[in-house]
């Protein structure tokens, strides 16, 4: 009797053992499934983020910087305006459709978009300090990044 449950134990265990190695490959499997779809979904989620930006012209950001240096290069130019219009404005327009826009034109100087550089001198009874009296060059932004300031002239106090 006791050969028949040592058997019948042995057995057991075996069934036992044969059931936990099942469980293991079933786990092991399942794990490595799991780690795929993970890395699936994160290959998505950077392709999407990569996408958001492009969508969005951030990634566009220090390309439009230097083309911007590029175009202000031809401005100098000394060809005729039409010839720099010729040049400067189709380039100005594929950036404008990827998210370029020009500085918001506002008339009282905004040092978020506008950098000085001249005064007009008013007097006191002016009372109009401050406002934007002149664009020297024109400024860009993407999105919500200042890619150049514009470079205006201001009216200022002159003290009388």
């Amino acid at each position: 009797m006791d050969l028949d449950l040592n058997e019948n134990l042995e057995e057991r265990l075996v069934r036992i053992q044969n059931g936990l190695d099942s469980l293991n490959s079933l786990f092991q499997r399942r794990l490595l499934n799991d780690k795929a779809k993970n890395k699936m979904i994160m290959d998505i989620e950077n392709y999407l983020d990569k996408r958001e930006k492009i969508d969005s012209g951030i990634a566009f950001t220090q390309l439009f910087k230097e083309l911007l240096l590029a175009l202000d290069s031809i401005m100098i130019l000394d060809i005729s305006k039409s010839e720099k219009e010729a040049l400067v404005g189709p380039i100005l327009e594929v950036m404008y459709r990827r998210g370029l826009k020009e500085c918001p034109n506002n008339e009282k100087f905004n040092p978020t978009f506008d950098e000085i550089t001249g005064v007009v001198p008013i007097s006191k009874t002016d009372n109009v300090e401050n406002v934007v009296y002149e664009i020297v060059q024109k400024g860009y932004v993407l999105g919500d990044t200042v890619l150049r300031t514009r470079r205006v002239i201001v009216s200022k106090d002159n003290g009388e």
